[in-house]
């Protein structure tokens, strides 16, 4: 069997995290461990977690009627092989699908369900907002903390991560205790951490190839 490939957590440099803990490595399964599982699907997180992995990153869409549907891709074309729109369909029309593996494809509710019964270390729920108005992101945002953070875990962290800043300020806005992180293709710099400042957030997931010693 091939080995697991997860993904390290480029929450790791977080200063903030590292200033109220010893220094660690998390590894987590990145949608559930994608290199071997069929990605963000309940049985790749479950087939992770029975392997010992307890921290894992997941991806959440609205759908057209405000559900929020775990998928990284705004098309179901390559996990599901059907060029279908995600966020123009209903639960119900997206529940009709699987994966090509014969999977269901989950919902943040399930998949919050599932983490709520067991020992989690950390989840990075991100956010896929697409080009939502900000209504919508309203909409999303609000819904996405009111499914997750009631069922979270018992000692676990749950972070509300985006390569969009919308997402975050929006979130921030509506639920100022969230823990949120901004994801970025570049590296650690003077000027991204006054962004990640700006948007009152004390984690930053960044190109580790391109952060230097003075950074």
């Amino acid at each position: 069997m091939r080995r697991i490939i997860f993904t390290l957590s480029a929450l790791i440099i977080a200063a903030s995290a590292m200033a109220q803990q010893n220094t660690s490595i998390e590894v987590l399964g990145h949608r559930g461990g994608r290199y071997e599982f069929d990605e963000n699907t309940i049985s790749a997180f479950e087939g992770a977690y029975k392997k010992g992995i307890h921290s894992f990153e997941t991806d959440v869409r609205l759908t057209a009627d405000n559900d929020l549907v775990v998928i990284h891709d705004a098309s179901l074309k390559r996990v599901a092989g059907k060029d279908v729109d995600v966020e123009k369909c209903t639960r119900e029309e997206i529940s009709k699908y699987t994966t090509e593996k014969g999977n269901p494809i989950p919902f943040a509710d399930q998949l919050a369900e599932f983490f709520s019964t067991r020992d989690i270390h950390y989840i990075e729920w991100e956010m896929k907002p697409g080009n939502y108005n900000q209504e919508q992101l309203d909409i999303y945002c609000d819904k996405l903390y009111k499914t997750v953070m009631p069922l979270k875990p018992a000692g676990a962290i749950y972070v509300f991560s985006s390569f969009d800043t919308r997402s975050i300020q929006t979130m921030k806005r509506l639920h100022p205790d969230a823990e949120c992180m901004y994801i970025t293709g570049k590296g650690m710099s003077d000027e991204l951490i006054k962004t990640a400042k700006k948007l009152g957030v004390r984690r930053v997931a960044c190109k580790i190839s391109e952060t230097t010693r003075k950074s």
